[in-house]
């Protein structure tokens, strides 16, 4: 997640640095120092108060409707503050999902006729959500074709290749570095000594 974070501060550096031709320094420590830190900070508050809420929220109907209203809280409070509306919405996840449930007890932030609604309801949110997004690639596609009209086939065959190798190293060596880390490293020691330990004997 992080390291998507930095893939579309990134892309955006990009993408002015091409409608400009020349890299302002100004923004790119706007939007690597204060954008992004920003925006955390927001997910962070937010994230918390939708977990506050639904901890003292029985209903699942209503648990359900904050659940949904949590993500555009983020993005409204991130865009009406001029900071990254995408870390503010990431990092608003990452809270939510590190503390529904409880560490020590097993616990969780929803009830059980909560946990099953809110599977039922989400499938099918994907389902026409996805649905919308294919038709409106669609109806974007044509209008994206003429606007590259004005750059040569090699332009374009580059950038996409600079653009997809950027993406991939950024992901790369963040997933790298996050292997690393302690937690992320002991479970994953465990995890190959359990298959080690269940795989069956060669010969």
């Amino acid at each position: 997640m992080v390291g998507r974070i930095f893939i579309l501060a990134t892309l955006s550096v990009v993408e002015e640095v091409l409608g400009s031709g020349e890299v302002a320094t100004s923004s790119v420590l706007a939007s690597y120092g204060l954008d992004i830190p920003a925006g955390a900070l927001i997910g962070l508050a937010v994230g918390h108060g939708a977990v506050w809420m639904r901890r003292r929220i029985d209903p699942a109907p209503v648990e359900i409707a904050i659940s949904i209203a949590t993500p555009y809280a983020a993005a409204l409070s991130a865009e009406a503050a001029g900071f990254s509306v995408v870390t503010a919405v990431i990092v608003t996840a990452l809270v939510v999902s590190a503390i529904r449930v409880d560490r020590h007890s097993g616990a969780t932030i929803s009830s059980s006729e909560a946990r099953v609604s809110a599977v039922a309801f989400w499938d099918q949110a994907n389902l026409m959500v996805s649905s919308a997004l294919f038709l409106l690639a669609g109806r974007a596609v044509p209008q994206a074709l003429a606007a590259l009209e004005v750059w040569s086939i090699w332009r374009l065959l580059l950038s996409a290749a600079g653009l997809l190798a950027l993406v991939l190293s950024i992901q790369v060596c963040f997933s790298y570095t996050a292997a690393k880390l302690p937690p992320i490293a002991g479970a994953l020691q465990r995890w190959q000594g359990r298959g080690a330990r269940n795989s069956p004997p060669l010969g």
